[in-house]
């Protein structure tokens, strides 16, 4: 009897240590579940900022585009009818309405420097929003295809310009002088804000320079490409009739002219960036304009062949 109460004793005490030694092992595998768990969250949710990165930027890039080509014809803003696609699921409405929310975001970025101060009351601050995006609307549909002939681009740039003529009088007749400066800046200005935005992924992020600082950056940048601009257009309809050496003294003045853009608007810009920040911003847009230059050369060499 003592032996086998011995044994169950015995027997008692494996499985009470076979019991802590399972016990010890489900917490072990319950703090490596956790742990697995936080990690994977972590994992999704840097993959989900990533993704969400990558669409911000693709947005960017479908907006900042003019030559985005749709089935729009100009006058038709955003008219599209359902239409099944090929899997069933989607639709031309669907589209016309995620690129509508995209639109919407684009300009809530592009003239995020308009709104803080707008003085409108809010029906007409809903006007002019709905205007902002229906003008980006307009900026980025094109009929111009591969087969289009030379009188069909013409006329779709004619249409395209009259329609952004009308909404920029509409607008204009909403805002006041201070704003509507603001706006003849921002309107155009997305390829440089897709710059700006370039620079600040260098730097670490638009957090490395205050809200005030990057207002500053944009309106430096703007202001002197709106000079520019201005002599631009007035040498390019002088260069239709220019003979070549008129052509190549004009062309030379120009780049002088590009020169003095970029070294007024680093001089502004030095009063409120570090010298490393400056540094930096420095050598980015000297790349910038050496790229503008160049696409303005080429422009000028196809233009008088």
């Amino acid at each position: 009897m003592k032996i086998i109460i011995g044994v169950l004793a015995l027997a008692l005490a494996v499985l009470g240590l076979r019991y802590v030694d399972l016990y010890l092992d489900n917490a072990a595998l319950k703090d490596e579940l956790v742990r697995k768990e936080q990690l994977h969250n972590q994992q999704l949710e840097e993959q989900k900022q990533d993704y969400l990165r990558q669409i911000e930027n693709l947005e960017q890039f479908l907006v900042f585009n003019h030559n985005t080509n749709t089935s729009t014809k100009p006058g038709q803003l955003a008219q599209a009818a359902p239409q099944k696609m090929v899997d069933g699921s989607t639709s031309l409405q669907s589209f016309a309405e995620i690129r509508d929310s995209s639109l919407t975001r684009a300009v809530d970025q592009k003239y995020s420097i308009i709104f803080p101060g707008l003085s409108l009351p809010h029906e007409d601050e809903e006007k002019f929003r709905q205007l902002l995006v229906d003008r980006e609307r307009v900026l980025g549909t094109s009929t111009v295809g591969y087969h289009s002939s030379q009188q069909e681009i013409e006329d779709s740039i004619r249409q395209q310009q009259a329609l952004l003529a009308e909404i920029d009088g509409r607008i204009a007749d909403l805002l006041g002088p201070e704003e509507a400066q603001q706006y003849e800046l921002l309107k155009d200005s997305s390829y440089e804000q897709h710059q700006m935005n370039s620079f600040y992924e260098q730097l670490g992020g638009r957090g490395t320079l205050s809200q005030d600082n990057q207002r500053a950056l944009l309106m430096a940048k703007l202001e002197q490409k709106q000079q520019f601009t201005s002599q631009l257009q007035e040498a390019t309809a002088y260069l239709n009739n220019a003979s070549a050496a008129e052509r190549n003294n004009a062309e030379k003045k120009m780049q002088e002219a590009l020169e003095r853009y970029k070294e007024n608007y680093l001089r502004e810009a030095r009063s409120f960036l570090t010298d490393e920040q400056f540094n930096a911003l420095s050598e980015y847009e000297q790349m910038q304009f050496e790229e503008m230059w160049s696409s303005l050369e080429a422009g000028w060499r196809a233009q008088a062949q």
